[in-house]
């Protein structure tokens, strides 16, 4: 590990040669202009008539559709499907709402979804451009072409406010979803606070993010969380890839108690190179409370060093962006401790080129 003071030093922020952290900074900026700009759009009536919903997505682009799946599964009372491939599914009729998400509006597998809908099916979309803005326009499709102005690095993943909140803003017009601009307004306040101790320019010691990559690094992680929590995480979890190029794992109570606490045991090496993150909350029912507890008791019985995450927001949406803000700063510091910049995905990269 590194000296306690490198992620204070003007070395680590030199690392950052693509303005991730001033995207990061950005996330309560862009769930304010998603909102502002989609909440006066009137959707046709064919949207108000449909029975559930399709989100086509890859990737940064389809985080939104399993965070807002995630808060309000108690909530929505049409199904919200979440699509990763070329081919739409078969059971899509003119009752569905296709919502086809493509940061760039060049994704390959959404432009093969978007070339085979029927003209009957209710299609939006969300882009900045690119070929998908094209084929709206063609197709007289409506959508939500955004200019990223708070996303400085240009990375799908960093525009995580965008992708939530256009989605949260169409189930709130189908009436799906109750809010206003007070409620976003009053998010908005909260994450500015709450970011204020995880920038660069906090120190470590008054840093949870820092203190908690430098505990992390050079190590395999497992997250668990549950419910509401559990698509900010998932996301967390792909920002960890991308941004730290950290081998990262998600798992969900209950599900895991009924597999992985037996999985824990080999190989032995896996006791010294993995670390769990647990992600409380107050908003959980009692039997996830007693689940959790239980689950940390076992991995910490079986030697593996473990850490707690608790959000501290009021309901259900603001802990879920809290927890979205804070693995987005700590996949940022990791990436610094790796000496690394945290926009490059060269991996990805290489496979896209090989295409």
């Amino acid at each position: 590990m590194f000296g306690s003071s490198f992620l204070d030093s003007k070395k680590a922020l030199s690392l950052d040669r693509h303005q991730v952290h001033a995207s990061l900074q950005d996330l309560p900026a862009q769930i304010s202009q998603a909102w502002t700009e989609l909440s006066p759009l009137s959707l046709p009536a064919s949207f108000h008539g449909a029975n559930k919903i399709l989100v086509c997505g890859m990737g940064g682009s389809a985080l939104g559709a399993r965070i807002i799946s995630s808060i309000f599964a108690s909530d929505l009372r049409l199904p919200v499907f979440i699509h990763h491939d070329y081919h739409l599914p078969a059971w899509i009729d003119k009752h569905t709402l296709i919502i086809l998400s493509s940061y760039s509006g060049g994704t390959d597998e959404i432009i093969s979804c978007a070339a085979t809908i029927p003209e009957d099916v209710p299609t939006f979309v969300i882009t900045t451009g690119g070929k998908l803005a094209e084929m709206a326009d063609s197709h007289g499709w409506p959508a939500y072409i955004f200019t990223p102005q708070h996303n400085p690095s240009g990375q799908p993943r960093l525009a995580i406010g965008y992708s939530t909140f256009a989605l949260f803003t169409i189930l709130h017009l189908l009436d799906q979803l109750d809010s206003s601009a007070s409620a976003i307004d009053s998010l908005v306040e909260f994450l500015q606070n709450h970011s204020r101790s995880l920038l660069i320019s906090t120190p470590r010691k008054s840093n949870p993010a820092k203190t908690l990559a430098e505990k992390l690094h050079q190590s395999q992680l497992i997250l668990v969380s549950s419910q509401h929590l559990d698509g900010s995480v998932y996301a967390g979890r792909n920002m960890l890839h991308e941004n730290a190029k950290t081998l990262t794992h998600h798992y969900t109570l209950p599900e895991l108690n009924h597999h992985l606490l037996e999985g824990l045991t080999y190989p032995r090496s896996s006791h010294s190179q993995i670390q769990f993150v647990f992600f409380d909350s107050d908003l959980y029912p009692e039997i996830i409370k007693k689940r959790l507890q239980l689950t940390i008791d076992v991995v910490g019985r079986q030697g593996y060093r473990f850490h707690i995450i608790k959000p501290e927001a009021p309901d259900k949406l603001a802990q879920s962006c809290e927890t979205i803000q804070f693995l987005g700063f700590l996949s940022f510091y990791l990436a610094l401790l790796h000496r690394i910049d945290p926009a490059s995905i060269p991996w990805v990269d290489y496979l896209k080129s090989k295409l």
